[in-house]
């Protein structure tokens, strides 16, 4: 509490959990998240990851006012880039750069004048994808293959199973090219 009444904003940086409107409160809900997908699309947390695995040549990012739900707070402003070929990290690094340029094209107005503009839709969920297992079958290809390189930067390695019995472990993806 020896914050509270002292701070006009609070950012914090792809949180992943839902605050308590008790604690939204306090900051008379003046609270912004940054989101590497543009909103109500892949809310969740890992949204990077499924939009490289969709496919998508654009995406984007969202600051947003935080609220009870997840990822479902009013947006301050949102960005579009391509997205197509880019890495786990690379489009972590232009969703952080796009919106710091847009951001600052705001930011020497009062946090009061700040647009609130409510999510239109339901959007789409981007799920944890904790055990990064994928099976190999006909529905899965050389390019999937490659998405999933690109999605899983975070990751040591990728694997895919096979079958029943055998596992493919991908250790590294920087040398993989399709042609």
């Amino acid at each position: 509490d020896f914050f509270v009444g002292k701070i006009d904003l609070v950012f914090v940086g792809a949180f992943s959990k839902i605050m308590k409107q008790s604690f939204l409160a306090k900051f008379k809900n003046n609270v912004l998240n940054f989101h590497p997908s543009i909103l109500p699309n892949y809310k969740g947390p890992w949204p990077i990851q499924h939009q490289i695995i969709d496919g998508n040549k654009a995406g984007g990012s969202t600051l947003f006012w935080i609220d009870a739900g997840m990822d479902t707070g009013d947006i301050l402003l949102t960005t579009k880039f391509t997205i197509e070929g880019l890495s786990y990290s690379d489009l972590l690094t232009t969703a952080i750069k796009s919106s710091i340029r847009e951001f600052d094209k705001i930011s020497h107005l009062g946090v009061e004048e700040w647009p609130r503009l409510r999510q239109i839709g339901s959007g789409s969920y981007a799920g944890y994808m904790d055990e990064q297992i994928f099976t190999l079958d006909s529905s899965i290809d050389l390019i999937q293959i490659e998405k999933l390189c690109r999605a899983i930067g975070i990751f040591e390695k990728l694997k895919i199973k096979i079958n029943e019995n055998q596992v493919m472990t991908l250790l590294s993806c920087k040398s993989l090219e399709l042609s």
